[in-house]
C-alpha cells in the first residue's frame, strides 16, 4: 500500500518536546512541502527524522479492540518520511515492521490501525493486523527506524497521572511539540469521528473531555 499524506496544520504549543525520542525540537514543525523523502533517522541532508507518537486509541467502544485500535504519528520534521521498514513494538513481544511504502509529509499525519474495515469509521493509512495491540491499562509504543534507531516512544497509563481511561475516547497530545513522555502533555479527545468514538485520527488534535464524563453523557 502506498499513501501520500497531505500536509496539515497542527495545534500550536509553546513547550518544546524533551523526550528521549526525536519527536521534539519543534522549530521545524511548521515546515511543509517540496522536500526530499527520508527513509532513516539521518533524514534528507543533515535534518533528522522527527516523528511524534501523537495520538493513541487503545480502548475503542464503537467496535471491539480487535477492530478499532489505532495510533497516529505526526511528522514534525522538514522532510517527508517513507515509513517502509520502520517498526512499532512494545516492551513485550508485540512487534510489526511496516512492509509497504508509506510516506508522511512534513507537517502531516499517518494513522496505523489494527483493521482496515469495520473499525469504527476511521481511515487507516496502514494496517498492522494482529502483530501489535494496545493494552487497555498500561502499555508502551516504540517507533524504530530501519537501522533500529529509536525515533520516539511512549509508555502510557490509564489512570492518574495519565488521563483517566474513558472507553471510546483516545488520548492525544495537547500539542505535538510537547514532551510525550510526560503524562501532563496528554488529554482525552472530544471530537467525534466515524461511528461515534472520540478522537482525531489523521487530523490536528484539539479539545479535551473532562475525565468524569463518558461519551454516553452530554458535556455542556
Amino acid at each position: 500500500m502506498t499513501a501520500l499524506l497531505a500536509s496539515a496544520a497542527c495545534t500550536s504549543g509553546s513547550d518544546t518536546n524533551t523526550s528521549s525520542g526525536s519527536g521534539g525540537d519543534a522549530a521545524n514543525s511548521a515546515a511543509t512541502g517540496g522536500s526530499s523523502v527520508s527513509t532513516g533517522p539521518g533524514g534528507g541532508g543533515d535534518e533528522a527524522v522527527k516523528l511524534v507518537i501523537n495520538e493513541i486509541m487503545y480502548d475503542p467502544k464503537a467496535v471491539s479492540d480487535e477492530s478499532g485500535e489505532w495510533l497516529e504519528l505526526y511528522n514534525a520534521g522538514v522532510n517527508a518520511v517513507d515509513l517502509q521498514g520502520y517498526r512499532i513494538h512494545d516492551q513485550g513481544q508485540n512487534s510489526h515492521t511496516i512492509a509497504d511504502s508509506l510516506t508522511v509529509e512534513a507537517g502531516g499525519y499517518v494513522v496505523l490501525g489494527r483493521s482496515g474495515s469495520n473499525n469504527g469509521g476511521y481511515q487507516a493509512d496502514y494496517v498492522y493486523g494482529e502483530d501489535f495491540f494496545l493494552a487497555n491499562s498500561a502499555d508502551s509504543v516504540v517507533l524504530r527506524a530501519p537501522d533500529d534507531t529509536e525515533i520516539d516512544s511512549v509508555k502510557y497509563g490509564s489512570s492518574d497521572p495519565w488521563p483517566t481511561k474513558v472507553a471510546g475516547v483516545s488520548i492525544e497530545l495537547s500539542a505535538p511539540t510537547l514532551d510525550n513522555a510526560n503524562p501532563s502533555s496528554w488529554q482525552l479527545a472530544i471530537v467525534s469521528y466515524g461511528d461515534g468514538d472520540l478522537g482525531t485520527p489523521g487530523q490536528p488534535n484539539g479539545g479535551s473531555l473532562p475525565g468524569k464524563y463518558s461519551i454516553d453523557e452530554t458535556v455542556d
